[in-house]
């Protein structure tokens, strides 16, 4: 009976041929064309999604102005002063009857260039005063009055507290129907709302003032 017969390969590994170095270099070359490929795509998606961030970032920031601005109007009587450069005014209520506005019920919205803010002020007196005190020192204004120069004069006293309402703003604007402000029904307010890549565009709002009351 015949046995099977192996044989055994006795080849040197160092016969067995390795890389050229032509070939190690395009493999180095398709390698980094591949990395730089993905690193691109990458890039570009991040972009993108940053992109996206500043835009709702930018709308968010926007309706939140919307309602705290809604806050006032919605339970406002009347608007009382616009001043493109400065801000405008706003009576809040009548909480001392009469029919006449109060530095109490007085609401200055603010527009800072130099911040990008816009923010609201109103009239805080010190909590150690009495209520007679209180009454005496908050006067009336008339109709023809200039409500934000007022409210500066009560800041400087140091009797008033301001909130912000939105930042990253680069311009607004506020605009009536009519050449009085007192006797607008309605607002249009645009912001300017800025992102961090630095464009910006105008978000419109439309406000109404359902208990409207002009002043006296």
């Amino acid at each position: 009976m015949m046995r099977p017969t192996y044989h055994i390969s006795t080849k040197n590994a160092t016969d067995v041929r390795g890389l050229t170095l032509i070939e190690l270099v395009i493999a180095i070359a398709i390698t980094a064309i591949i990395g730089l490929a993905m690193s691109t795509a990458m890039s570009a998606t991040a972009r993108g999604m940053a992109s996206a961030g500043d835009s709702r970032s930018a709308l968010q920031r926007a309706h939140a102005a919307y309602v705290r601005i809604r806050a006032y109007t919605s339970s406002g009587l009347a608007l009382l002063q616009n001043d493109p450069s400065r801000g405008f005014a706003l009576w809040l209520d009548d909480s001392v009857p009469g029919g006449r506005v109060n530095l109490s019920e007085l609401r200055c919205i603010w527009f800072d260039a130099s911040t990008g803010m816009l923010s609201s002020e109103r009239l805080v007196l010190p909590q150690g005063w009495t209520e007679d005190m209180r009454e005496n020192y908050d006067r009336t204004l008339d109709p023809s009055s200039d409500f934000l120069s007022a409210m500066a004069a009560e800041r400087a006293a140091g009797y008033t507290v301001q909130e912000i309402l939105v930042d990253g703003l680069t311009g607004w604007l506020l605009e009536t129907d009519g050449p009085d402000p007192q006797l607008e029904e309605r607002i249009r307010l645009s912001l300017d709302v800025q992102t961090t890549d630095g464009t910006d565009g105008p978000v419109l709002m439309t406000f109404g003032l359902i208990n409207h009351t002009v002043p006296r």
